[in-house]
């Protein structure tokens, strides 16, 4: 699970105006207010909740060529991301944390970019 750190204060982001505040310099100086209905949560990738599930491309990819993958990535994911087999303990965590949403991400469009608008 990841948890963003930065409040993003509905100004358009680009490269040269990056209007993202760390949390945590406003915790230092006490100074933290958030919109009415701001949600503050958490998310998660694909790669963190596949595991080592070596059905996936993202397996396929990046696990050590040993295993039968391409063994690309320098650093493979290994255990450290289990979202899979941790569901429980992640909405636990951000429950504890009082997190009031979470985004995971899941490409539907068959083609890259292509979005149907029936599964949106």
């Amino acid at each position: 699970m990841c948890l963003a750190a930065a409040v993003v204060y509905g100004l358009p982001l680009n490269k040269t105006n990056v209007n993202a505040v760390v949390v945590e310099e406003h915790l230092a100086t006490g100074d933290l207010s958030l919109p009415d209905g701001f949600m503050f949560g958490s998310s998660s990738a694909a790669t963190q909740i596949e595991e080592n599930n070596t059905n996936t491309d993202w397996w396929w990819y990046g696990a050590p060529e040993a295993d039968g993958s391409l063994g690309k990535l320098k650093n493979p994911v290994g255990d450290a991301a289990m979202s899979y087999s941790m569901t429980s303990e992640d909405i636990y965590l951000m429950k504890a944390m009082g997190l009031n949403s979470y985004r995971f991400f899941h490409r539907m469009g068959s083609r890259l970019a292509e979005w149907p608008k029936r599964q949106l």
